[in-house]
């Protein structure tokens, strides 16, 4: 059957109705395919129908819901990451190939609708990003890095559920790579989000820090051993799908799999993306701030993280501590202050707290991945590799020298997903648009804004 053939749509009244595959979209929700109660699918989903989320909607409203808005969803419309690769592209005379596109379109790449994603806006929706099908059908993964998930393109969809129902419009089967619960799982979301670049440099190493820290299968301590899915997709109880309508309650995950990053282009509920994204934040780093005399010490610790603060694309992230003191409401010092969407790196201040990655291509700083010939200074927020001791910790701590008489000094904690001053250079290739660069917003870890006052106690926190 090709793509462009006619598909059955089942009826309230059991009436088989063809429907072209490019109108799901628009009658699923009238009449979930091969999802009405009243008329239950005779035959199960064909492959190609499996391929498109849409379909999935009509029996996983809530996870498609959830999907839809997440940057999984996002990935291969995500301007930022089309400017990059048209600019990688270029800059390799299309060396580059599949490097990116096969984590942000892998079932483009594989169908071979795309090669390098310089056609992307002409690959059909379905088949963008990261989309149910590809992680769902997953049966193997083969390496660490880089997309080496193997697909089995047998007509199941995979999960955390022992006991599918026969009955259900696909054939479904439990897998130790979608249970949340099992360490297993981290391998198919470390498959991506570990990158080697061409030339053999890790740029991106999130599942390797896992592995190492204290929340990998790796370690010995139960209570510390945690997946992946465990912090990005909560668990709650419910019904895994509404065919057939007494299907049982499970424990279900949510699809929204919050991180860092956010869209910057019309997205469904790009609000209700950014509060589950600020909410992770807030979660995730706590601050203390101690002021004697002229010393301010500040004490950053990541909370309840697998990896390093920040990870992911490292290269392109800034976080940093903004201090302001002051005295009788007066300014006296300040460092890391800077104007909302205005780079932190082009700040000249020698006190700055930045964390961040440099990439060299030898002994000089380059801005984008494929430039990257080895790694220069990286400052984060150490994750644990270890339940106890030294091997524990999860701070850093930096002392600030400050004028006297100071009477006020407040802290927080500042990020921005992709550093503005990056954004520009896309801008000035004419690879992104300059809306896209203005969407660019800084966010503050609440945890971390902290304010001492003299008078008051010594420490705050």
């Amino acid at each position: 059957m090709t793509r462009g053939s006619l598909y059955l749509r089942f009826s309230p009244s059991g009436i088989v109705l063809p429907v072209k595959r490019a109108l799901f979209a628009v009658v699923l929700v009238a009449a979930d395919p091969g999802c009405s109660p009243e008329a239950p699918p005779a035959t199960k989903l064909t492959q190609e129908q499996l391929e498109d989320p849409a379909i999935c909607q009509g029996c996983h409203a809530s996870q498609y819901t959830q999907w839809a808005s997440s940057m999984h969803a996002y990935a291969a419309d995500d301007p930022v990451f089309l400017a990059m690769n048209a600019r990688g592209q270029r800059e390799t005379n299309g060396a580059l190939g599949s490097f990116c596109v096969q984590c942000h379109a892998p079932i483009a790449l594989r169908l071979g609708l795309t090669t390098d994603g310089s056609n992307l806006a002409s690959v059909p929706q379905w088949a963008k990003s990261v989309t149910c099908y590809f992680c769902h059908n997953t049966s193997a993964v083969t390496s660490t890095n880089d997309d080496p998930l193997v697909l089995a393109n047998d007509g199941v969809m995979r999960a955390a559920i022992a006991d599918p129902i026969a009955a259900a419009p696909h054939a479904g089967g439990y897998s130790l790579l979608h249970d949340g619960k099992v360490v297993a799982s981290s391998q198919i979301c470390g498959a991506c989000h570990d990158v080697t670049n061409q030339h053999g440099i890790d740029v991106e190493r999130t599942f390797a820090e896992w592995r190492a820290s204290e929340f990998s299968h790796l370690l010995s301590s139960e209570d510390n051993t945690r997946a992946c899915p465990s912090c990005h997709m909560p668990s709650s109880q419910g019904q895994a799908a509404t065919q057939p309508l007494d299907s049982p309650v499970r424990e279900i995950h949510d699809h929204s799999m919050p991180g860092i990053d956010l869209a910057l282009v019309d997205f469904p509920d790009r609000a209700g993306q950014r509060a589950l994204v600020q909410s992770f934040l807030d979660a995730s780093v706590s601050a203390q701030l101690c002021v004697t005399g002229t010393d301010a010490a500040v004490t950053l610790q990541s909370e309840n993280v697998g990896h390093a603060w920040p990870s992911g694309a490292i290269q392109d992230r800034r976080a940093w501590l903004e201090l302001v003191a002051k005295t009788q409401g007066q300014v006296v010092f300040q460092s890391g202050v800077v104007a909302d969407g205005d780079s932190i790196s082009t700040l000249s201040d020698p006190n700055l707290w930045l964390l961040r990655e440099q990439m060299l291509d030898g002994t000089n700083e380059v801005e984008f991945l494929w430039q990257a010939l080895g790694i220069g200074t990286t400052t984060t927020l150490p994750y644990a590799t270890g339940v106890s001791g030294t091997s524990a910790q999860h701070s850093v701590s930096r002392t600030y020298t400050l004028p006297a008489n100071v009477d006020e000094v407040a802290i927080r904690l500042r990020i921005v997903p992709i550093d503005q001053a990056q954004l520009d250079l896309l801008v000035t290739s004419g690879d992104l648009a300059p809306a896209v660069r203005s969407a660019m917003s800084v966010m503050s870890v609440a945890k971390t804004t902290l304010t001492w006052v003299a008078g008051g106690p010594s420490c705050v926190n």
